[in-house]
């Protein structure tokens, strides 16, 4: 097993750059798309220090590990999470010594900031040097955006194939509560429900999509 690559992020230090130096819509577009694509480092405590393991090759945590996120307060009062480019930039932040971090991406950063009552104003990235703010507003709206750009990639494909509809189902669980009106503001008509709230939706595929998503770009790999 390959042992992890250190965290390094040139193409978001220049999109970073580029938008700064250009604030243009072509450049605040691949700005968008280099922070949803991006491995960030986030400062973290943990009750139970974290061991190597030789034959993995990787760091692994005792069961029932207690971590706390770092956070930083802004002149205004409000709390945003810490998060890095790289190791460089997150050793100018005033840490302690034996400070662990994370590996995130904008998919961990928006499942915590969107948890109910979180709290948080939002995140910053590299909060010493470039303090690129994304307020938890903006965070809710890029996944909406990654949603849209997603089921535009999926009606794409449909179409290719001949397909007239895309037929969804909603099942009412736990892990499927924060998507629970996906289908209802994407477009999807309810064709059925039932009691226990599982849900069944169609969207026809003739018309195309009139609200496909702009800002994010899904990249094939």
């Amino acid at each position: 097993m390959e042992q992890a690559k250190p965290v390094k992020n040139p193409a978001l230090k220049k999109a970073i750059k580029d938008a700064r130096k250009e604030p243009n819509e072509e450049n605040s577009v691949r700005l968008l798309n280099e922070v949803v694509k991006a491995r960030l480092l986030i400062p973290v405590s943990m009750d139970k220090d974290p061991e190597y393991d030789e034959k993995l090759k990787e760091v692994v945590l005792e069961k029932d590990t207690r971590i706390s996120f770092e956070l930083i307060k802004a002149k205004n009062g409000e709390l945003y999470y810490p998060v890095f480019t790289d190791g460089e930039e997150m050793l100018k932040c005033d840490i302690e010594k034996d400070q662990h971090s994370m590996i995130v991406n904008f998919d961990d950063l928006a499942a915590i900031l969107l948890m109910p009552q979180s709290g948080i104003a939002g995140f910053s990235i590299n909060p010493m040097s470039d303090n690129l703010c994304f307020r938890t507003e903006m965070v809710a709206a890029m996944k909406r955006d990654m949603e849209k750009a997603m089921l535009d990639c999926l009606v794409h494909d449909a179409l290719a194939r001949g397909l007239r509809a895309l037929r969804g189902h909603y099942y009412p669980t736990a892990k499927n509560l924060p998507v629970k009106d996906f289908y209802d503001t994407m477009g999807f008509t309810l064709q059925s429900a039932d009691e226990q709230g599982n849900k069944e939706y169609l969207l026809p595929l003739e018309a195309g999509r009139s609200d496909a998503c702009r800002t994010i770009d899904i990249h094939r790999i």
